[in-house]
């Protein structure tokens, strides 16, 4: 390191990139202020780390959209599901009634039929008599 003398009052050395004060104190001497002291970063570095968090970016942004088509096909395809599960249901639906007319046409058509046997069976008799 160079020798500086104490007389002159702002004489500045560089020591690693860095001004360093001699001959004052450290209320009268100006404060650089820095982030992260003694890291030299060249434009080649920032570049690199540029083209990184650019590449990064793209890459997330890559895999959101991609997330998003894979969720709006399996919700497409959900959606047919439950479009076909309500179809069927429908058509479950009016078989049942169909099934529930017929007993209901059995039941009432036996109860005719024995009101006719019945009928039958009377008038019978009176035309025996």
């Amino acid at each position: 390191m160079p020798s500086v003398s104490t007389a002159a009052r702002w004489t500045t050395t560089h020591v690693y990139g860095f001004e360093k004060y001699a001959g004052t104190t450290t209320a009268s001497r100006p404060r650089r202020r820095t982030i992260v002291p003694r890291v030299k970063v060249g434009s080649v570095t920032l570049t690199i780390l540029l083209v990184s968090a650019i590449c990064c970016l793209a890459i997330l942004s890559l895999l959101h959209s991609n997330r998003a088509a894979t969720r709006g096909y399996e919700l497409r395809t959900v959606q047919g599901q439950h479009e076909e599960l309500l179809s069927s249901t429908k058509v479950l639906r009016m078989q049942v009634a169909q099934l529930q007319s017929l007993k209901q046409l059995d039941s009432v058509t036996g109860a005719l039929v024995a009101g006719a046997v019945d009928r039958v069976k009377v008038e019978q008799r009176v035309a025996l008599k």
